[in-house]
């Protein structure tokens, strides 16, 4: 079939790719000037690594990024409060966790489609279904283009999903969220923490992503819409960071103040739907997840495997569509409300609050925790 792709993000280009090798003819249509390696980091999850093994890019990932041994929650001072041992999942599960800046995830995606058509400056307007089963997307420069499927990869505030559902609410965390780039080597860099303040909702972690260069974030939680003069954001993280460990405000300081990205966290409440005829949504438009299991682009990595799978399984495209959207839900249902419970727990905080919160994570039986795995990383 003709299929063309509405976002050229890590959803968008991994179902190109998954698309393609089932024999399928792919365009791809972002609404950015252009394509640039941009953005902070991200980790692969095993989960994600799988599907890049089976796509054949796993090992550019791996080389692009930084393979992790150890990964988890920590308290205030960085003591381990629950953590993954990756290595074990590697051995179970047969790939790692790697993490590795967006843009050059990005980059290796590209590289896996040299001669896929991918327009820049396409964004979308429209959508009309025509008899004979077309799709047109219409686009704001006045150009159009025809396909069999159109999928919608294009984010949390989809224009595909406006287009076909109009406007559905997003969630607000209670979280706004700092991250960047910044220049800095830890001796310990297959190890990575995320420390859980005393304050409530205050979270930061920094991860090695490349030789030189470590991802961070880090989180509050306010009202939506809170700011910080752009001017002040490196001095106002590091009177922050005083309640960590001091090598955090000492390597803050390292950062470029115009390379720190601040948003609020969202996700999407519940759609009935993720398709209408033959128009999909895939990732974060259709079931964005807050980041707090760090799955949002590993989810969407699954989707585009397993929609290439049920649309090669079934001749029927709407038969296709409704068994994708009925295998895929349970996960993700499972993974969004998990990780907006994990933000709700991240909230306690106080004398009290932090101790029970503290005590909960630490105390999880084993057997829970693993099956907890089992049900992220365990793939078809």
């Amino acid at each position: 079939m003709k299929i063309n792709i509405i976002g050229a993000g890590i959803g968008g280009l991994t179902t190109a790719i998954a698309l393609e090798k089932k024999g399928h003819q792919v365009e791809v249509f972002d609404a950015a000037v252009a394509l640039r390696p941009i953005g902070a980091g991200i980790i692969m999850a095993s989960n994600a690594m799988q599907i890049a093994r089976r796509l054949g890019f796993a090992d550019e990932i791996a080389q692009a990024g930084n393979v992790l041994d150890r990964f988890g929650i920590a308290d205030h001072e960085g003591r381990p409060l629950q953590m993954m041992d990756i290595q074990a999942i590697r051995t179970k599960f047969g790939e790692p966790s790697v993490a590795i800046h967006r843009g050059q995830l990005q980059q290796v995606l590209l590289q896996q489609l040299p001669n896929t058509p991918i327009h820049v400056n396409k964004r979308l307007q429209s959508i009309q279904q025509v008899s004979g089963g077309k799709v047109l997307a219409f686009f704001e420069d006045g150009s159009q283009a025809e396909s069999d499927v159109l999928i919608g990869a294009d984010g949390l505030r989809s224009a595909t999903r406006k287009a076909i559902f109009g406007e559905k609410p997003l969630r607000y965390s209670s979280h706004t969220c700092w991250r960047g780039i910044i220049e800095h080597q830890f001796e310990a860099a297959h190890e990575a923490k995320e420390l859980w303040a005393k304050t409530g909702g205050k979270r930061v972690a920094m991860i090695q992503v490349a030789p030189n260069k470590v991802y961070f974030y880090y989180t509050e939680k306010h009202k939506s819409g809170f700011k910080v003069p752009s001017t002040d954001q490196l001095s106002y993280l590091q009177a922050q960071f005083s309640e960590f460990p001091p090598m955090y405000a000492e390597v803050i300081a390292k950062a470029n103040p115009s390379e720190i990205f601040h948003d609020d966290l969202y996700d999407l409440k519940p759609l009935a739907k993720w398709h209408q005829d033959r128009v999909m949504l895939l990732g974060d438009a259709a079931h964005a997840t807050t980041p707090n299991m760090g799955q949002g682009g590993c989810q969407a990595i699954e989707d585009a495997w397993y929609l290439a799978e049920y649309l090669e399984r079934y001749s029927n495209v709407a038969e296709a569509f409704a068994a994708y959207e009925q295998f895929r839900r349970p996960k993700i249902n499972f993974v969004v409300n998990t990780s907006f419970m994990i933000g709700k727990m991240s909230n306690l905080g106080g004398a009290l609050g932090h101790r029970l919160r503290n005590w909960v994570l630490s105390a999880t039986p084993k057997k829970m925790a693993e099956q907890q795995l089992e049900t992220l990383f365990r793939l078809q």
